[in-house]
C-alpha cells in the first residue's frame, strides 16, 4: 500500500528513527529508555495521523465533491424528474448514502433538493414573462398542468397564476420580487 507522504513527514520520521538507533547503540546513557519511548510514541502518533487524520480530511473533500457532482447532475436533469435512486446510481452510490450525505451536510434530503430546484425554476419562469402556465409545466417535465399547479402550491403556498399576478403587482408597485428560501450548496 502506498500513500502520498509529505517530504517533511519523511524527514521527521527519519530523525526519530535515527534518534532511536542512537539510543539503542548506547543503552547505558542516562535517559535512553525514556528517549526511545518518546521517539516511538511520536512515530506511532505520526503514523496514526497519516492513516486516520488524513482520512477525515479526505472524507470532507469527498463529501464536497459528491455534493458538487450531485448539484451538476441536478442542474442538467431536474426536468427529467429522476428519482433519488437514479441520481445515486449516476453518482455511483446507494440512495441511503446520498440521503445521509445531503442530510448531514445540507440539512435537507435529496428529494427536497430536487423538488426545490424544480420550484425555483418554475418561479423564475413564472416571474420572467407571460408564457402560459401549461407551457411552463410541460417545459419542466410535468405531463399534467393540474399536477404542476398542485406541486407548485404545495411548495410555495400559492398557485402558479396567483404567484405570477402577485409578482407582477409587486413590480408595478416598485417593490422587489419575492424570494424563495433556497440555501446555497457547496
Amino acid at each position: 500500500m502506498a500513500l502520498p507522504v509529505e517530504p517533511d513527514l519523511v524527514t521527521t520520521m527519519a530523525h526519530s528513527i535515527a534518534a532511536i538507533a542512537d539510543e539503542i547503540a548506547a543503552p547505558t546513557r542516562s535517559g535512553a529508555a525514556s528517549i526511545m519511548s518518546a521517539e516511538l510514541t511520536l512515530c506511532v502518533l505520526r503514523f496514526w495521523r497519516l492513516f486516520a487524520g488524513d482520512s477525515d480530511r479526505d472524507e470532507e473533500g469527498t463529501s464536497t465533491e459528491i455534493l458538487s457532482r450531485f448539484r451538476r447532475l441536478l442542474e442538467e436533469r431536474y426536468q427529467q424528474h429522476l428519482r433519488v435512486s437514479d441520481y445515486a446510481s449516476l453518482l455511483g452510490m446507494t440512495p441511503d448514502r446520498l440521503h445521509a450525505l445531503c442530510s448531514r451536510e445540507l440539512k435537507r434530503s435529496p428529494s427536497e433538493l430536487i423538488q426545490q430546484r424544480v420550484v425555483k425554476e418554475a418561479a423564475t419562469r413564472l416571474e420572467a414573462g407571460t408564457v402560459a402556465i401549461k407551457q411552463i409545466a410541460f417545459a419542466l417535465g410535468f405531463k399534467d398542468t393540474a399536477y404542476f399547479s398542485r406541486f407548485f402550491r404545495k411548495h410555495t403556498g400559492e398557485a402558479p397564476g396567483v404567484w405570477r399576478r402577485r409578482v407582477a403587482a409587486r413590480e408595478r408597485a416598485g417593490r422587489s420580487r419575492p424570494t424563495l428560501n433556497f440555501a446555497d450548496w457547496p
